[in-house]
């Protein structure tokens, strides 16, 4: 917060009456057109040493520059605007995106004549970095200042243009700022020229003829009038054939010495009264003059849009007409607040059930054409194809518990090549509808651990080990030991999982409800706090539960491997076991050990140590065996007993008609609030 600013804008206060009043009002329009209609735009532009950043301060009456010679190297944008309480808020514009300087902003207060000055030093120290010593910024800097007696006008103060036609860098950036704000058709151009030269450097002219050609938005203003050159005079006299503009011309003395000079009057009435000048009107005529007259340009530029701007107001009128019509009459009575959240909530079950079927026949599954959509766009416009995603999410887990899911992969210290396994996050394996989501999938590689030494480590173990399980082998006990090593990341990957799918879902139910509600915009949040909010918090305490319930057997209880199946292919004949195992990790993507094939190939080795080698790789080829078909189980268990059951079969009951018809008034009255400004009708 900071003082009402003094000295903004002493130009400004030569406006009359009516001037002030259309300037006023233009203000008020902004307001309630969502600022379409622009504040007006001065643009000062002008070949180097013309004098165009004092020819602004004059008109202004706030100091943009100190006298230093070095001319502007900062393109600076000052915004006025009207507001309440007095603040500036100073940035740099790169490229379109806005950078708040938050210490420029604290540190002024503009009250005295000297801070623009100050804000631009400040700034040029900032952007050092990016400019040598002579060099341009291609960034803007912004500044604006509001309060409540500042009219709202922006004053552009550019680079001069260079007379050469070189095209090096500064000479880019110099043209590409000065096209981007004359080009603007809300901007009265100021197109400054120095009479020293004649008409010869007609850069900065032809330049505002390219973008105003018929030269109604361009007022010519002839400086350093002391040494005349060919035809300046018919020049400013708007009497030339080519350079002839709708507020002509504007002479003065020497735009370098305005507005500090004490004796600047003197030397004024010294040099405008030379008979080059002296019939030339008073109007066009000095410094006090130009403001009136650039006032004067500001407001017929404005008064005559006045049409376009009533258009824009018609046009904002009958759309909110339109959408009033659309509302029905006020919604007082309960029955009528009832009966619109039951609209409401039959057609949010209706799209719901046909998602969860995959059902996309109506509008509302449309997705956007644009591929220009932030990620977060595209992931609300994703999830309206609610099953395509689901499912493919549900793939991803599946891949990432087979890649991933175990803690440790066995290598065979035999075999120099390793398999590499299917990659999730490739852009050749994944759908198109996970990519905003695929991110939150990532996991470390599981440990590697050579195969060598995990079967010493069984042989070991089986000699020391006296846990039996009911089947009364101690071969037993191993596999489910190691096997709990092996599952202890089927936690954390299903809690991963889960947490995006409740988002994903939550994402759906949000962009679903905005089409449900339809027009009546101010209703979506209620019952999304109301209801919404208190249904997913539920629903993802039943999710936690069933997740617990289902890892229970295999984390805390007595897994069993004795099932028929499980038997039936640790009992089989060794080689058919191996085709049998082989066979079902390719179905599993062949993804959870690396050379699987290495496991039970057969080896000479004296007979002796035959059996024993047997019996270690039989132990392994039970735990592989258990792993397999447990990891098939759980990641089945979650996708259908956890997903399915308790989240997306579950989602058309967050609006549920039936529900609906129970509630009481005074709840019903809060998510279907009737605002009182929407009442007249």
């Amino acid at each position: 917060m900071h003082n009402e600013p003094a000295t903004l804008p002493t130009a400004f206060l030569d406006l009359e009456p009516e001037q002030r009043e259309l300037l006023d009002t233009l203000s008020k329009l902004r307001r309630e057109l969502g600022g379409s209609t622009k504040a007006p735009k001065i643009v000062v532009v002008g070949n180097q040493s013309a004098g165009k950043t004092s020819i602004l301060e004059a008109i202004s009456g706030i100091k943009f520059a100190a006298k230093d010679g070095k001319g502007t190297r900062i393109a600076t944008q000052l915004n006025l605007r009207k507001a309440p309480f007095a603040s500036v808020h100073v940035s740099r514009e790169t490229d379109g995106a806005l950078h708040h300087e938050l210490q420029l902003s604290n540190f002024f207060s503009f009250d005295k004549d000297h801070d623009i000055v100050d804000i631009i030093k400040k700034a040029e120290k900032l952007m050092a970095a990016k400019i040598d010593e002579h060099g341009i910024s291609d960034e803007v800097l912004q500044i604006e200042v509001s309060g409540p007696h500042v009219y709202p006008l922006t004053f552009v103060d550019l680079p001069g243009l260079r007379a050469s036609t070189t095209s090096d860098q500064r000479s880019l950036i110099i043209n590409k700022l000065a096209d981007r704000f004359m080009s603007d058709k809300d901007a009265i151009i100021i197109a400054v020229a120095s009479a020293r030269y004649g008409i010869a450097p007609r850069s900065v002219l032809d330049r505002a003829l390219l973008h105003d050609p018929q030269g109604q938005r361009t007022l010519g203003v002839l400086t350093k009038v002391a040494s005349i050159q060919g035809d300046i005079v018919s020049l400013a006299r708007n009497e030339d054939s080519v350079y002839k503009f709708r507020h002509g011309w504007h002479v003065l003395r020497n735009a370098m010495d305005v507005p500090s000079d004490a004796d600047k009057p003197a030397k004024d009435d010294e040099v405008l009264s030379s008979p080059a000048w002296r019939t030339f009107p008073k109007e066009s005529l000095g410094t006090k003059s130009l403001r009136k007259r650039v006032s004067r340009a500001v407001y017929d530029h404005f008064r005559d849009n006045l049409p376009v701007v009533m258009k824009k107001l018609q046009t904002r009128l009958q759309a909110q007409t339109k959408v009033l019509n659309a509302l029905g009459p006020p919604r007082y009575s309960p029955a009528l607040q009832r009966q619109k959240l039951m609209d409401v909530s039959q057609d949010f079950a209706r799209l719901a059930k046909a998602a969860i079927r995959g059902d996309y026949s109506d509008s509302f599954f449309t997705l956007p054409s644009s591929t220009k959509l932030s990620l977060f766009s595209r992931a609300k416009d994703e999830t309206r194809k609610f099953r395509t995603v689901i499912d493919d999410l549900n793939m991803v887990f599946f891949k990432m518990m087979v890649a991933k899911g175990h803690s440790r992969t066995f290598i065979d210290n035999d075999r120099s090549s390793k398999f590499l396994p299917f990659n999730p996050f490739s852009p050749f394996s994944r759908p198109k509808s996970v990519e905003p989501w695929i991110h939150r999938y990532s996991t470390l590689d599981p440990e590697e651990a050579s195969m060598k030494l995990f079967l010493e480590s069984i042989r070991e173990r089986a000699d020391t080990s006296s846990g039996l399980l009911p089947s009364g082998t101690p071969i037993d006990a191993l596999v489910i030991g190691e096997f709990k090593r092996l599952s202890s990341r089927w936690r954390s990957m299903t809690d991963n999982h889960i947490e995006v799918l409740l988002e994903v879902a939550k994402t759906f139910v949000e962009t679903l409800l905005a089409h449900a509600v339809g027009l009546d915009t101010y209703i979506h949040s209620p019952i999304m706090t109301g209801v919404v909010e208190v249904f997913f918090e539920a629903r993802k305490l039943a999710l936690r539960a069933k997740c617990e319930e289902l890892l229970r057997h295999w984390t805390s209880g007595t897994p069993r491997p004795l099932q028929p199946a499980f038997r039936a292919r640790t009992e089989s004949d060794p080689r058919q076991h191996q085709e049998t195992q082989l066979q079902l990790w390719e179905n599993l993507e062949d993804l959870a050990l690396k050379d699987r094939d290495a496991v039970g190939a057969k080896t000479e080795e004296p007979s002796s140590n035959r059996e024993t080698q047997l019996d270690t790789r039989q132990v392994f080829d039970n735990i592989m065996a258990y792993y397999d078909m447990s990891l098939k189980t759980y990641i089945d268990n979650v996708v259908i007993l956890a997903v399915e059951n308790c989240l997306i079969a579950e989602l058309p009951s967050v609006l549920d008609p039936k529900v609906v018809e129970a509630v009481e008034d005074a709840k019903i009255a809060h998510l279907v609030p009737e605002l009182p400004e929407r009442s007249i009708r």
